[in-house]
C-alpha cells in the first residue's frame, strides 16, 4: 500500500501548485546538492496505473488512511493535494487538521496513522541525527533522577534546605568578589 501511495503522488505538480516551482522535488531528507544525497534512490515519477494495480493486488477493499496535518495554509493545502491524488489511485485519505503542539503530542504518543510535518532543511544530517538520537542519554538520566527523587522524597525533602544555603552562599561570594574587584581597580581605569 505504501508503494501505491508513493506512486500516486505527482511531486512536480505539488511543487508547481503550492511552491510556484521554487522547491526541489525530492524523496530524501537531503537535497540533491548535498554530499549525503543518495543518487541511487531517485524520485519515482507518478505512475497512476501501477498505483491502481498495487491497490487492487493488496486485496484491501477501500483502503483508508488518516493523515494528521498542521492547521496552516500550506500544510492543509498539501494535505488536500495528497488526498486528491491518492483518491485517483483508490486510496482514501482522511485529513485530521490539528494545532502544531497537539500534532507533536500525538506523534510522541504514537497515536496516529500518518503525519505530515516538515523537515529542518539542514544539509548536514548530523544536526538532525543528534537531535533525534543524542538526547536519549539525557532523557534516561533525567528519568532515572526523577524516579529516584519521587521514590526517596520523604528522606530528601528535609535535606533540601541545604541547597538553599549553598545558593545564598554563592550569591554572597559573587557580590563580595565584585565589590573587592571594584575597590582594587585604579581610579583612572575604565569601569
Amino acid at each position: 500500500m505504501r508503494a501505491a501511495l508513493d506512486l500516486s503522488l505527482d511531486r512536480e505538480a505539488i511543487n508547481q501548485v503550492l511552491f510556484d516551482g521554487n522547491a526541489v522535488v525530492g524523496n530524501q531528507p537531503q537535497p540533491p546538492s548535498s554530499p549525503y544525497y543518495a543518487p541511487e534512490r531517485p524520485v519515482k515519477p507518478r505512475d497512476l496505473a501501477r498505483a491502481k494495480e498495487l491497490v487492487k493486488a493488496s486485496g484491501v477493499a477501500n483502503p483508508t488512511l488518516e493523515l494528521m496535518v498542521i492547521n496552516s495554509g500550506d500544510q492543509t493545502q498539501l494535505g488536500q493535494m495528497l488526498q486528491s491524488m491518492a483518491k485517483e489511485a483508490g486510496i482514501e485519505i482522511k485529513l485530521l487538521t490539528l494545532e502544531f503542539q497537539t500534532l507533536l503530542s500525538r506523534q510522541a504518543k504514537g497515536d496516529y496513522q500518518a503525519s505530515l510535518i516538515g523537515w529542518s532543511g539542514r544539509v548536514d544530517p548530523d544536526g538532525n541525527i543528534y537531535t533525534l538520537l543524542g538526547c536519549i542519554p539525557w532523557v534516561f538520566g533525567l528519568t532515572f533522577a526523577g524516579k529516584q527523587a519521587a521514590d526517596n522524597w520523604t528522606s530528601w525533602k528535609d535535606s533540601l534546605h541545604y541547597v538553599d544555603y549553598a545558593i545564598v552562599a554563592m550569591i554572597v561570594a559573587g557580590i563580595v568578589y565584585l565589590f573587592v574587584r571594584r575597590r582594587r581597580r585604579p581610579a583612572d581605569a575604565p569601569a
